[in-house]
């Protein structure tokens, strides 16, 4: 939990404080349940509101910090303040330790990564105006989202990596508009309740991610049956 949720919406701050933060106050309690359990931490602020989101802080020991870092390196996933050379000269973010973990583990990154960076929406095909849901997560790392694309493949979601010019790597996100990965997806257990899709969407704003796939996946299945919903 704690790992994939800094490499996602939290990080590090200067004098070894740790933060989460994002607008779902159930991912709050899961981080801040993490760390209590993990290591008999409290937060030092929870649920503090910046604008449109929530941050939760935890001051950890110089101790606590390097044991953390000896699973993963580091928490920044891109450069800020310097230059890409100078960034990528460094330790970077890594998941590959979940690879000889239990699925559950596996799995439970996955969906903290899509409760977080991930969003659900509706891919059309045209030619016979059906439609599926594209479940994509973003991630620009260009060895991160390598590892959690194979993350991904060895628990049947099989996603492409998607380009961005405009971003430093050239990268954006992983993204499935299969049928069978979003179901697969659902199996593993989907998105966390109460993990809303953003206020800018043009569709679903506000709508429970969970919700809405299982709203396209039931049109799809309807789609299917009868040509009066296409």
């Amino acid at each position: 939990v704690i790992i994939p949720l800094l490499l996602s919406d939290g990080g590090e701050n200067p004098n070894n404080r740790l933060f989460f933060s994002g607008a779902s106050q159930a991912l709050h309690r899961i981080w801040a349940d993490a760390l209590f359990f993990q290591y008999g931490l409290l937060p030092s602020s929870f649920l503090v509101k910046y604008k449109s989101i929530f941050v939760t802080t935890h001051n950890i020991s110089d101790k606590l910090l390097f044991e953390i870092k000896k699973t993963c390196p580091n928490f920044k996933t891109s450069p800020r303040n310097e230059a890409m050379e100078d960034y990528l000269r460094a330790p970077q973010p890594s998941i590959k330790y979940l690879f000889e973990r239990p699925d559950i583990e596996q799995q439970i990154a996955i969906r903290l990564w899509a409760n977080t960076e991930g969003s659900i929406g509706i891919a059309l095909d045209k030619r016979d105006n059906l439609i599926a849901s594209s479940l994509k997560i973003a991630c620009a790392h260009p060895s991160l989202i390598k590892e959690l694309q194979y993350l991904c493949k060895i628990n049947k979601l099989n996603m492409l990596v998607i380009k961005e010019e405009k971003n430093w790597s050239g990268l954006s996100a992983l993204r499935s508009n299969s049928i069978e990965t979003s179901i697969n997806f659902l199996r593993i257990g989907g998105f966390i309740k109460g993990t809303k899709i953003k206020a800018q969407s043009k569709y679903f704003n506000c709508l429970d991610k969970q919700d809405v796939l299982l709203g396209i996946l039931e049109f799809t299945i309807r789609q299917r049956k009868s040509k009066v919903y296409r």
